[in-house]
């Protein structure tokens, strides 16, 4: 009976001798990719903070819109910046993500940044308006 890994060289082996063979991508026979990047969402006290994996793009790449209480959130990698991979698994170079924003969302200071392949988005809460006493006029 054979251990799985007796011989954990012999598969690398296997690949390149493959590719060699067919002069086709032997790395993997399937692509992995998916159309979606990952994204986290966390409530904190005083903001919303939402982050997206998009290793590969840069800023330009991005559009953030808000239209009627959903956050849209867009990329689209250019053709000049795609590129030729021999296997590839960032494989979004179009997507759309939508958000429901909850009502204390402050629009007015939403704040957005991409960096380390990571766009994040701080949506801070509105501040609750305590009102004590106020006299209402009848008219």
């Amino acid at each position: 009976m054979k251990r799985p890994l007796e011989n954990p060289l012999r598969l690398i082996d296997e690949i390149f001798n493959n590719e060699r063979e067919s002069n086709k991508n032997a790395f993997l026979k399937e692509s992995y990719c998916g159309t979606m990047p990952r994204m986290n969402i966390k409530d904190q006290e005083k903001n919303y903070f939402i982050e997206i994996a998009a290793p590969g793009m840069k800023k330009e790449n991005f559009s953030i819109n808000i239209d009627q209480m959903i956050l849209g959130i867009k990329g689209d990698i250019n053709e000049e910046d795609k590129r030729e991979y021999t296997h590839k698994e960032f494989c979004f170079e179009q997507f759309e993500r939508k958000i429901k924003l909850p009502k204390d969302a402050n629009f007015d200071e939403i704040k957005a940044e991409y960096k380390q392949g990571i766009l994040s988005i701080n949506i801070p809460k509105k501040e609750e308006q305590i009102i004590k006493n106020k006299q209402i006029q009848i008219s």
